[in-house]
């Protein structure tokens, strides 16, 4: 009894469904003619359909969010790359500018000679840099026929010392960089008056006081200047940078000093070649 009353309902689910199709064909064909006859029977057939209709609606949703959803990606994606590609030449911009200001305040001290006095100086332009961390040498546009000797110091705006020229052809020199280890000076300290001597130590490491008594007073922040010494090789005054570190090690007969160069010796563009002779 129990199977015949399931039959008998599967059959009027049938029925009844296919009786709904029916009704259905009917009213969008009498509705694509035109008809106005059936209007109560076509909004029965949509409210019998609707639920059927939202039922679908809600399986088919997630189906149709997601599409959306990786269509919308895209697009999302295209958007981010062309904001990234803005940003990117927004900041090669700034960097150009920064680049630019450098330079041009570089130009500028270049021409407040004040602190060079009455000593004879040509401007020149940095045209290849230190090809290594062991060789500090970068190549300057003037050379012997703009007076350019090997052994003339060379400083940046201001008087600010860079490096001396190792190297002068007719049109081109080599300038070893103060910051090179082979490079050495003599310098002094303006508030003690202290003579030692600078050492450079290659790229990334700071240049540091040589022969410079345990006993000196020396504080983190004076100036060091090139001494102008009988026979030296540099004129005096030039600024050579402050010092950044002191290490009074127990029963060391001499002190451990860092120094910071006062110029950007690896990064400048503009420099002045003095044009100096040491007194014998």
């Amino acid at each position: 009894m129990a199977i015949s009353r399931r039959t008998g309902r599967t059959g009027r689910s049938r029925l009844t469904l296919a009786i709904c199709v029916l009704i259905s064909l009917v009213a969008l064909t009498l509705n694509y003619r035109g008809s106005g006859v059936v209007d109560g029977v076509r909004g029965g057939a949509l409210d019998l359909i609707g639920p059927l209709r939202d039922g679908a609606d809600r399986v088919t949703r997630p189906v149709t969010d997601a599409w959306h959803g990786i269509t919308g990606y895209d697009d999302l994606e295209a958007e981010n790359a062309q904001l990234r590609a803005q940003v990117d030449e927004l900041r090669r911009q700034l960097l150009e500018n920064e680049g630019e200001a450098q330079r041009y305040q570089e130009l500028v001290d270049l021409l407040d000679v004040s602190r060079l006095g009455d000593l004879d100086v040509v401007a020149a332009r940095v045209v290849s840099p230190a090809p290594s961390n062991f060789d500090l040498s970068v190549e300057i546009d003037r050379g012997t026929a703009d007076g350019v000797r090997e052994g003339h110091p060379v400083v940046a705006g201001g008087g600010l010392l860079v490096g001396t020229v190792v190297q002068a052809g007719r049109s081109r020199s080599m300038v070893r960089l103060l910051t090179d280890p082979s490079f050495r000076a003599g310098v002094v300290l303006p508030s003690t008056g202290a003579i030692a001597t600078v050492h450079g130590h290659g790229r990334g490491d700071q240049p540091t006081l040589e022969h410079l008594a345990a006993t000196v007073e020396v504080n983190e922040g004076d100036v060091v200047k090139t001494s102008g010494a009988r026979g030296s090789q540099y004129p005096p005054d030039l600024i050579v940078g402050r010092v950044s570190a002191v290490d009074r090690a127990p029963g060391a007969v001499e002190l451990g000093v860092r120094v910071e160069p006062a110029a950007e010796v690896e990064q400048v563009t503009y420099v002045q070649v003095v044009r100096w002779t040491p007194s014998s």
